[in-house]
């Protein structure tokens, strides 16, 4: 089945279910702002960009079964993601990058792709509210940051700069480790996944 556009461009049901998923999932992902009630909500490591991801996943549960720390949950209505999909939520249980990935062994439909290493993975993108951190003021320093001690990658995603946790967009893999560590001030969270 072919579908014409506008413009007289041909485009196959695929291609079309693809585009419509992506443009849905932009506004969803802008309406959420990464999540709802302050969660941040994130695919499973090695996820597929998000409107393949919503193709190729056939809600069958196998990644969360297979994750040994049940850090895999289904989405509710209310999650700004499609009802009944894979996602980690940090502040419950983040992903703690299993050597093995049988999270991603374990989907048969390739919604979750290999990854060589856990540097590879990309999850999202940790970041860090410093008016919220105890290492933010001028007090910094006066406790390490649980987040850089923490992150399964220190030093290299997340590390300090004065006694401040810092960091590099560029290494980090949104595991969420630090968001969930994250002791801030009055009981709030300083670190947050965005996708």
């Amino acid at each position: 089945m072919y579908l014409l556009m506008d413009n007289d461009e041909v485009m196959g049901r695929r291609e079309f279910f693809r585009k419509s998923f992506s443009f849905f999932a932009e506004r969803s992902a802008e309406k959420t702002e990464g999540g709802i009630k302050g969660h941040s909500l994130i695919r499973p490591p090695g996820a597929v960009d998000e409107a393949e991801f919503l193709l190729l996943c056939t809600k069958c549960d196998d990644c969360m079964n297979a994750c040994p720390h049940g850090s895999i949950k289904k989405t509710g209505r209310k999650s700004g993601f499609e009802v009944n999909t894979p996602v980690i939520i940090p502040s419950e249980k983040p992903c703690y990058l299993c050597d093995d990935f049988p999270c991603i062994k374990a989907c048969k439909t390739k919604a979750l792709v290999p990854v060589v290493d856990k540097r590879e993975v990309r999850m999202g993108k940790a970041y860090i509210d410093l008016t919220l951190c105890y290492n933010g003021g001028e007090d910094s320093g006066k406790m390490y940051p649980l987040c850089v001690l923490k992150c399964p990658l220190s030093g290299e995603a997340i590390s300090t700069e004065d006694s401040r946790p810092v960091v590099d967009h560029e290494k980090c893999v949104g595991c969420g480790v630090c968001e969930n560590a994250c002791l801030a001030i009055n009981n709030q969270v300083a670190v947050r996944v965005r996708r």
